[in-house]
């Protein structure tokens, strides 16, 4: 589904992501793990397509640079921080499906993937901080994607929104969705993830296969 060949970022002469290669199937989750400044961040980046670079990226075999707006349909991000309009939560929804040209009754159906139909007429600052990362999810199911990226979806997270997250991904796994998330928590990347990909100074140090 995702597959990375020979990926190299720079800046001047200083390789960020230098000479990156690895591949996700459906349903498979990989787990970045790395110091801060390991190339992790550069690599997200290439991915959304924010950040020019060499070598190749290929969503369902098409190359995200030739084929832009195809590929990237298929593809969500959810950051580290959930930046939200403070509105009511199915209006904000209602917002980005407009956005995205997706029916209204699409709605309904995230929220409740992530347990938050309840709660649909709260405003968003009325939400704990593991609600707003479940919104930041619905808002990214919007559209029918295949691949998921997610910046450090459980930093700042007590320990029972971080547990519901996890959840989470791992239903999200079971639907067929590509995840690659970066982490510092071993813990919770042992529970989620299939493959662990280890960077330092912009490579990959190992890939390990660990379901």
């Amino acid at each position: 589904m995702l597959k990375i060949n020979n990926l190299v970022k720079k800046y001047g002469s200083f390789a960020a992501v230098n000479n990156v290669s690895f591949e996700l199937g459906s349903g498979q989750a990989a787990a970045l793990l790395g110091p801060n400044g390991a190339g992790k961040s550069t690599l997200i980046k290439c991915l959304l397509g924010l950040l020019n670079y060499t070598g190749e990226i290929l969503i369902d075999g098409e190359n995200i640079k030739s084929r832009s707006k195809t590929s990237k349909s298929l593809i969500s991000y959810v950051p580290q921080e959930p930046a939200l309009y403070d509105m009511k939560v199915y209006d904000l929804l209602m917002f980005f499906a407009n956005l995205r040209k997706q029916q209204l009754s699409k709605i309904d159906e995230v929220l409740n993937q992530v347990s938050l139909l309840q709660h649909k007429n709260k405003l968003t600052s009325e939400l704990s901080g593991g609600m707003k990362q479940r919104l930041s999810f619905a808002i990214s199911l919007l559209a029918n994607v295949k691949l998921l990226i997610l910046d450090e979806p459980t930093s700042n997270l007590d320990s029972e929104s971080r547990n519901e997250i996890l959840s989470l991904i791992k239903e999200l796994k079971g639907e067929g969705h590509t995840i690659l998330f970066s982490s510092h928590r071993v813990d919770e990347v042992m529970q989620v993830a299939d493959k662990v990909i280890s960077m330092n100074d912009g490579e990959i140090v190992s890939i390990e296969n660990i379901k």
